[in-house]
């Protein structure tokens, strides 16, 4: 029950019974406290009525005086049924003197009021360690970080709660940097990261009293090297008996030029999983990184070859792309056409020359 949300609306009691046991009350982290009322089962309780209000400037402890007496001051009251043994108020002032009180109804009517209880809710205390920090790479110079909020999160209600968090960055011998994560949140995006370095990460919060410790470091985190993507499906064009052209798109540019391109191909339906080499894939390296077709040659006439092609750079190759259009080259029974034949130097034209 949140405390400025209760009324005092209720008609007054008109005790007809002794008063009621004095409640239990604990405080409870933060700013709150636990009312545990108490009767035993043969009193047959239906309803209970809870009063309390803070504790007045220069105002005497009245905690063990009558309940039953009017001191003048405005009560707090909210009624409950008898299967509500304990209620937790919260949103109360940390740090302040409370007094409770309570009243019960039976068959018989109300009982009298209980003597005052008093209770300070406790105030709030720095925030406990985020716990299970996990990053993860999300691209070549980002890693996603997850972690678990504090312990005391949960009951972390009105002046508790987390502010903000903030997280601390380290590599390298004595590399470091700290990001701010304003608001309620348990991941975080962190950019601008080197490829092939250890990262660890920490993460710390913030309430209304101050920064929490640093969570224990995660597990370190390497970025990936900017290897080339992958590239398109490369195309395979003009066979001949011994003799396919092969066709690709270039990469984006990157920061880090490619090197050089890579082929295989094969007479297979389709590339071996794996990647160990196998007696029926060729494979051609050292392909310039300017070009973008290139003749292969030593095919077998009559047969169909799909092919893969990839990019290299400094740091490694990427993967395969999408296996080409199967192509067939020329049946080795058939002659090959004659390409840009001409004989300029012999006859004008090939016009039927008539005897003389």
């Amino acid at each position: 029950v949140a405390a400025p949300g209760l009324s005092s609306n209720f008609s007054p009691i008109d005790p007809v019974l002794s008063a009621a046991a004095e409640p239990i009350v604990l405080p409870v982290p933060i700013a709150a406290v636990k009312v545990l009322p108490r009767w035993s089962e043969e009193d047959d309780v239906t309803k209970w009525r809870l009063r309390y209000r803070t504790r007045a400037v220069d105002e005497p402890d009245r905690v063990g005086s009558c309940g039953s007496v009017d001191d003048g001051f405005e009560w707090m009251e909210v009624e409950l049924r008898a299967f509500t043994r304990e209620l937790p108020l919260s949103g109360l002032h940390y740090g302040v003197d409370y007094f409770f009180k309570v009243a019960l109804l039976t068959a018989s009517g109300w009982s009298d009021w209980s003597n005052i209880v008093g209770c300070v809710p406790p105030s709030p205390e720095l925030p406990g360690k985020c716990a299970a920090v996990f990053a993860v790479v999300k691209d070549d110079t980002t890693a996603h970080v997850r972690w678990t909020r504090p312990v005391d999160y949960a009951v972390a209600v009105g002046v508790g709660q987390i502010r903000r968090y903030r997280m601390l960055v380290t590599w390298g011998q004595d590399s470091q940097r700290e990001i701010g994560i304003e608001g309620d949140a348990d991941c975080c995006d962190v950019g601008d990261l080197a490829c092939l370095t250890d990262y660890r990460f920490q993460v710390a919060a913030e309430n209304i009293i101050g920064w929490g410790e640093y969570s224990d470091p995660s597990a370190p985190l390497q970025m990936p090297p900017p290897v080339p993507v992958k590239l398109p499906m490369p195309t395979l064009r003009r066979a001949t008996h011994h003799t396919a052209v092969v066709q690709w798109q270039h990469p984006p540019a990157t920061e880090v030029p490619i090197d050089s391109f890579r082929f295989r191909y094969t007479t297979l339906p389709q590339f071996p999983e794996g990647s160990h080499s196998h007696p029926e894939v060729v494979e051609l390296t050292d392909v310039p990184s300017k070009a973008s077709q290139h003749t292969i040659t030593d095919l077998l006439p009559g047969r169909t070859y799909i092919l893969q092609a990839r990019a290299v750079n400094c740091y490694g190759m990427g993967v395969w792309s999408d296996t080409s259009i199967p192509i067939k080259t020329a049946d080795g029974r058939e002659p090959s056409k004659i390409l840009g034949l001409s004989a300029p130097h012999i006859y004008a034209s090939f016009e039927t020359l008539q005897s003389t």
